[in-house]
C-alpha cells in the first residue's frame, strides 16, 4: 500500500559522455564530398591543343608527339618542335602551358609560338579542342574507394571501438592520398 505524501527519490542518470564520433562522421562525409567533386571535375571538358609534351622540358615545351588530327596537328605543329609561348604568354614548362590553356575556352583561336630547328616561326592559330581527363580506369578506382568509405562507414557506425575500424580509416585514407596524387599527375591537356 502507497503512502500518501511520499515521493521516491529522483532517479540518477549518468551525464551522457561524448565520443567525438561526430567529428569522425563530420570528416568523413567531407571527404567524401571532395571525391564526389573530383569526379566531376575530371569529367568535365577543358581546353585542349592535342599536344603531347616532353617531359621535365624548360625553356618552352619539346613537342614529343600531337594527336593525329587534332588541333595542334591541323595547324601545323609537329612533333620535335617547342612551343614558348600559348596567348600573350611566354611558356617554361608545361605546367605554365596547363594552366595558360585554362584561361581560354573550348573553340576559341589561340596563337601559338613556335621554334622549329632554332628558327622562331610565325605565331600559329590553334583552334582549342575539349578532352575529358577521367576515363574508365579513373571511374573504376572512385567506385572501389566508394566502396571502401562506406564499409568503413558502415564498421564505424556499428562497431566503434573495434580495431578493425580504426584501422580501415587510416586504409581508406591512404588510398585516397594515393588516388589524388595519380590523378594529378596527369599531364595537360
Amino acid at each position: 500500500m502507497a503512502q500518501v505524501g511520499m515521493t521516491s527519490a529522483p532517479e540518477l542518470r549518468p551525464a551522457p559522455t561524448r565520443s567525438g564520433r561526430g567529428w569522425f562522421y563530420a570528416a568523413g562525409f567531407l571527404g567524401l564530398a571532395i571525391a564526389i567533386v573530383s569526379i566531376a571535375d575530371m569529367f568535365s571538358p577543358r581546353p585542349s591543343d592535342g599536344i603531347v609534351p616532353m617531359p621535365y622540358s624548360r625553356g618552352g615545351i619539346e613537342v614529343r608527339a600531337v594527336e593525329a588530327g587534332g588541333p595542334a596537328y591541323t595547324s601545323g605543329i609537329r612533333a620535335g618542335d617547342r612551343v614558348t609561348g600559348i596567348g600573350k604568354r611566354l611558356i617554361g614548362t608545361a605546367a605554365d602551358a596547363s594552366e595558360e590553356l585554362l584561361k581560354h575556352h573550348i573553340g576559341e583561336r589561340v596563337a601559338y609560338l613556335i621554334s622549329r630547328e632554332g628558327k622562331l616561326l610565325d605565331p600559329i592559330l590553334v583552334r582549342l579542342d575539349s578532352v575529358r581527363l577521367g576515363g574508365s580506369t579513373y571511374l573504376y578506382a572512385a567506385a572501389l574507394g566508394f566502396l571502401f568509405f562506406f564499409i568503413g562507414l558502415f564498421v564505424f557506425r556499428h562497431r566503434p571501438d573495434d580495431r578493425a575500424a580504426r584501422r580501415l580509416s587510416a586504409c581508406r585514407a591512404e588510398m585516397r592520398l594515393a588516388f589524388r596524387a595519380r590523378s594529378m599527375s596527369t599531364s595537360f591537356g
